[in-house]
């Protein structure tokens, strides 16, 4: 079970998740609606500067022209990219031929209805796997929502990409969503936060437990 702590904001966090067993930390990088996790490039280069090897360093972003990302990626030494927007055809395979196997590209779908199962094979086309997130108004992640699992099911049985599950994640729901849907992964922000917005110590450490627990107890999970 792969896991994800997006929405990192400073060299702390970024330890605490690691030191927590995190495969994956995520920062945020040109948001389109305001969120305090939004970091500025040099920040986030600060962050994956310092993270071990072995660490997916995801670069989230709403940006939606290669020009733009590419900029990014000058200065942010991502591994992946989270793509959150709608991006133009031929964008990701721009991005593709500029930075090579060196970099996957990741496409998000949010789940409102059963449409949701279309644009995510639409999605596992052109993308290195796919986030399936809750949309609340302009927010297009981070919203601490769960969405319909059942969907996110269906999406995990018919594409042929890794699907990570977001949305509305915490300690307290990730065994039940790990068991309901089967993602690859699961990937949490809001759900591991105190009041102010920092990261959370004991809920990071005690999500990263559950969900490895989670994984354990499906069939065949010994043999992953």
């Amino acid at each position: 079970m792969h896991v994800k702590i997006c929405g990192i904001r400073d060299t702390g966090e970024a330890r605490l998740a690691v030191q927590a067993g995190a495969d994956a930390l995520g920062v945020i990088v040109g948001a389109r609606h305001p969120t305090p996790d939004e970091l500025c490039a040099s920040a986030a280069e600060k962050i994956f500067c310092g993270v071990p090897a072995g660490v997916s360093r995801f670069l989230v972003t709403h940006l939606g022209q290669a020009s733009e990302i590419l900029d990014l990626l000058k200065r942010v030494p991502a591994d992946v990219v989270q793509l959150h927007g709608a991006i133009a055809d031929g964008q990701i395979e721009r991005l593709r031929a500029a930075v090579g196997p060196r970099v996957r590209f990741v496409r998000v779908v949010h789940v409102i209805d059963r449409g949701a199962i279309d644009l995510a094979r639409i999605a596992g086309c052109d993308g290195d796997a796919v986030v399936l997130d809750t949309r609340c108004g302009e927010q297009v992640g981070g919203t601490g929502r769960v969405h319909d699992w059942e969907i996110s099911r269906s999406i995990c049985r018919m594409t042929s990409v890794p699907v990570y599950l977001a949305g509305g994640l915490r300690a307290a729901n990730v065994r039940t969503a790990i068991h309901r849907v089967r993602p690859y992964g699961v990937d949490v922000n809001s759900g591991v936060e105190r009041l102010d917005g920092s990261k959370c110590e004991v809920s990071v450490r005690e999500f990263v437990r559950e969900a490895r627990r989670a994984w354990l107890e499906l069939p065949g999970a010994d043999m992953a």
